[in-house]
This record gives structure tokens, C-alpha cells and sequence, in this order.
């Protein structure tokens, strides 16, 4: 009867001792204000942009209610997801940067979208920039001075007279472009021409005229090589051709 009494003593002593070495088993204090988030927050700012309010955290109610809050299989369900269907790969994007719809293709890094819609009546827009091009990248057929240029671009129409053209367009509505749009339609994933594959244009030559005067050399004036994508400038008697733009 003495043994088992200090048998009983020692497993006592043995469960005390492991409570006080455990600690408690609840969290010191509750989760920060600024961390304290819903579920429903977090599912409504993927689902549709809603900006969650910050909150005092609390902890669940007892017992399930139904018709209430979201799944963390929800949440993920509205969560943006990698699309490399089109060649796009993690390293096409900088890293930590979520994406999707990648359209190597397109030549736009984003959702996916044709970079050039072929509007069917001689012009081409460009998504990206919202420039409308001439389909016919060489509708005069030869290579002109820099004054020739300026004057063909001007006087452009589209009444189905002229370069395959029947937008409706007027003169006075197209023009040469600057330098700066011309490189605009530069993908230098591609060369000879340097322009995204799969695009709508036809007749690309190699150099094309811009209406950027060089500063240094006001005789000269900017142009566009599309077989590298490289800017350089030349005399304006050179003969280049010509790529309207409105």
C-alpha cells in the first residue's frame, strides 16, 4: 500500500514537471491589428478589386455557419495563375512580379492580346501604341528623298485610290512618322524586319524615313533600319522609304 502511494506521487510529480516545462499553450496575445485580415477579405480583393477593412482580430464563433466566408480552395480559385501556353516562361517577367497571359506570340508582356489588328480596309492598329500604320509598307514602291516623304505621307487618303486604302480617312490625317514611333514597332526578338512574327504588314523594307530633323546636322534627319531595329540618321537627299502613320 506504501509503494503504490509513492508509485501514484511519482507520476504526479513527473505530469507537473512537464506542464511547467511545456508553458501555456495559448498565444501570448492576439494577432496585430495590421495583419488582421478576413478570408473574405483576401477572396474579395482577387475577385473583384474590393479594398479589405482592417480589423480587431476575433477568434471563429463556435458551430459552422453556412453560406458564409470562403475556402482557402475559393481564394486560390480567384488567385492569378502562371499561363505559359504561348512560349512565355517565369524569367520573361522580373522576378517577384505575378503574371499572366503571356503571349510571347504578341509581343506584349501581359494579358494576351494581339500586338497588330488588321482592321481590313488597308490599316493596321497597333495595340500598344493605338497608331494606325499603313498595311502596305511600301506603297509608292521605290525610295524617296526626305522632302518627297513628307509631302507623299501628307497627302495620303483613303478613298481606295491610293495604296489599297479605304478607311475614309481625308488628307491632312496621315503623316510621317517621328523617330520615336517608328521605333515604337520594333521587336528585337526579331530581325529581317525587326518586327513581331505573325505581323500584318506587307511590302517591309529596310529603311524607313522618320520626320525627326537631326539636331546636329539640320540637312539630315532620323530614320529606322527594320532589318537590325537600329536608329541612325542621314542626308535628307538620301533616298529611303516611306511608312505613314495617323
Amino acid at each position: 500500500m506504501k509503494s503504490a502511494f509513492f508509485v501514484m506521487a511519482g507520476i504526479l510529480t513527473i505530469i507537473a514537471a512537464a506542464a511547467a516545462f511545456a508553458g501555456s499553450l495559448d498565444a501570448p496575445t492576439a494577432p496585430g491589428v495590421t495583419n488582421s485580415y478576413k478570408v473574405d477579405d483576401i477572396y474579395n480583393r482577387l475577385n473583384n478589386g474590393t479594398t479589405g477593412a482592417q480589423g480587431t482580430f476575433t477568434g471563429p464563433p463556435s458551430g459552422a455557419i453556412g453560406g458564409t466566408g470562403h475556402t482557402l480552395n475559393e481564394v486560390m480559385g480567384k488567385a492569378p495563375v502562371k499561363d505559359d501556353t504561348s512560349g512565355a516562361v517565369s524569367s520573361d517577367v522580373k522576378a517577384g512580379k505575378t503574371f499572366w497571359g503571356l503571349n510571347k506570340a504578341s509581343g506584349i508582356w501581359g494579358p494576351q492580346t494581339a500586338r497588330f489588328t488588321d482592321n481590313g480596309n488597308g490599316t493596321v492598329k497597333d495595340n500598344l501604341t493605338g497608331l494606325i500604320w499603313l498595311k502596305n509598307a511600301n506603297c509608292w514602291g521605290a525610295a524617296i528623298n526626305w522632302t518627297t516623304a513628307l509631302t507623299n505621307a501628307n497627302s495620303l487618303k483613303g478613298d481606295n485610290t491610293m495604296c489599297s486604302l479605304n478607311d475614309g480617312s481625308i488628307v491632312g490625317q496621315w503623316r510621317l512618322p517621328n523617330i520615336v514611333e517608328l521605333q515604337s514597332l520594333i521587336d528585337f526578338a526579331y530581325t529581317s524586319p525587326a518586327l513581331t512574327s505573325g505581323h500584318p504588314f506587307s511590302n517591309v523594307q529596310d529603311d524607313y524615313w522618320s520626320a525627326t530633323t537631326s539636331v546636329s546636322a539640320p540637312l539630315g534627319a532620323w530614320y529606322m533600319n527594320f532589318l537590325s531595329g537600329m536608329v541612325n540618321n542621314t542626308t535628307k537627299t538620301a533616298s529611303l522609304y516611306v511608312w505613314p502613320v495617323r
